[in-house]
């Protein structure tokens, strides 16, 4: 059912969530998997002003933006009514819009050196912190990587993530409060995961090259221990040797896996 008109999802997410704070003057921030021209224009006329970034792939968005590329530094902007679209290069193409901004530019500092940077977009940094620093301080530290069929295991390792990220915010903010220097965000998950590993009691097994194990131990799934072997691959042109990890005990028995099947 459409909401003010728009049947977008992401839309009505938005007209939603800003219920009652509409006709007040207010400004949104919105990233570009939220904002467009049309609903732009609709909040604008809703006495309620807009910037964020923009999908440059956008339907509504001009032309000259979808094809842009131009060298780091250059700044493009398209004015219809009280929307500006821009693009700006910096390290990566930047597509903005706003309803309060033209393609004015500031001095900003990055690296130790001077570099001018489009005002919507400074604007943009100082409201949006919350939710892009989340995502800036995660990127390094990301746990859900590998891809799998199964979405809850991938869901379940965003929230932990997201937990300990919460903690060394909790961590800082008490270190800030009792004159004390905190961690690192490296260090913090170093030490987190090092005491949680000693409170469950980690032990590792480990043998020695020269250890054979037993043939009673070899349903036991323990005591197997890998070698390097060498092999030779035939390529287009010629033989290359590498050396592979196996089983000492599977290879004196010729299996090539760990099974019950191959006793």
């Amino acid at each position: 059912m459409p909401l003010h008109g728009f049947r977008q999802a992401t839309a009505k997410i938005v007209l939603t969530l800003m219920e009652g704070y509409l006709d007040k003057g207010h400004l949104l921030a919105m990233d570009n998997f939220y904002n467009n021209v049309k609903l732009t224009r609709f909040l604008k006329s809703r006495k309620t002003d807009v910037v964020g970034t923009l999908n440059r792939c956008r339907v509504d968005n001009p032309p000259a933006i979808k094809n842009l590329n131009d060298r780091l530094g250059d700044l493009v902007g398209f004015h219809c009514g009280d929307v500006t679209v821009m693009a700006w290069k910096d390290v990566k193409l930047v597509t903005a819009i706003s309803t309060f901004h033209n393609i004015d530019t500031e001095a900003g500092t990055r690296a130790g050196e001077t570099y001018q940077r489009p005002l919507a977009i400074h604007t943009y940094n100082t409201t949006m912190g919350g939710v892009d620093l989340k995502d800036e301080l995660l990127s390094m530290y990301s746990i859900e990587r590998k891809r799998g069929t199964k979405w809850y295991i991938k869901l379940f390792k965003s929230i932990i993530n997201i937990s300990v990220l919460n903690s060394y915010i909790i961590h800082r903010a008490n270190s800030r409060s009792s004159n004390r220097k905190s961690y690192t965000h490296r260090k913090f998950r170093y030490v987190l995961a090092t005491e949680l590993a000693q409170q469950l009691n980690l032990s590792y097994h480990t043998t020695t090259a020269h250890e054979n194990p037993i043939d009673s131990s070899r349903l036991d799934r323990i005591d197997h221990w890998p070698g390097q072997v060498e092999s030779t691959e035939r390529t287009n042109k010629s033989k290359v040797r590498f050396k592979r990890g196996r089983c000492v005990q599977c290879l004196k028995n010729n299996k090539h896996y760990h099974t019950i099947q191959n006793v």
